[in-house]
């Protein structure tokens, strides 16, 4: 299977949030997955969200080399893709500690969450 994902990322922060900063990512990696198969992939480019409730529309494309899925795994990627409940899982890496997951439904806008990781050290 040959796929090719065109993403929009809608990034928008909320005025109302206590010290939002906004958000910046030099560089990252986007993937596409489906039931933990990965689809496609690719990079994400340069963007920054303000902390003023700006927008900013980032276009990025995941590309899919030669994905072999199961017969069992395909059948019922087609059969939810014919019945609209297809989902997928949309990860992009922004840098070491923070990435942002969605799970979307094709051709329909979806909320992103925005993950920090955090290391504590325990002495």
């Amino acid at each position: 299977m040959n796929t090719t994902f065109d993403l929009a990322l809608h990034g928008v922060t909320r005025r109302r949030m206590f010290r939002t900063l906004g958000i910046c990512n030099e560089r990252g990696t986007v993937a596409v997955s489906y039931a933990g198969a990965v689809l496609a992939w690719g990079r994400a480019p340069k963007f920054c969200v303000a902390a003023q409730g700006e927008e900013h529309v980032v276009r990025m494309v995941a590309l899919g080399g030669e994905v072999q899925l199961s017969d069992e795994l395909c059948g019922r990627m087609v059969s939810e893709r014919l019945s609209g409940t297809l989902e997928l899982d949309v990860d992009i890496m922004l840098d070491r500690q923070r990435y942002l997951s969605c799970r979307v439904k094709l051709d329909e806008p979806s909320p992103c969450m925005v993950y920090t990781l955090h290391w504590i050290n325990v002495r």
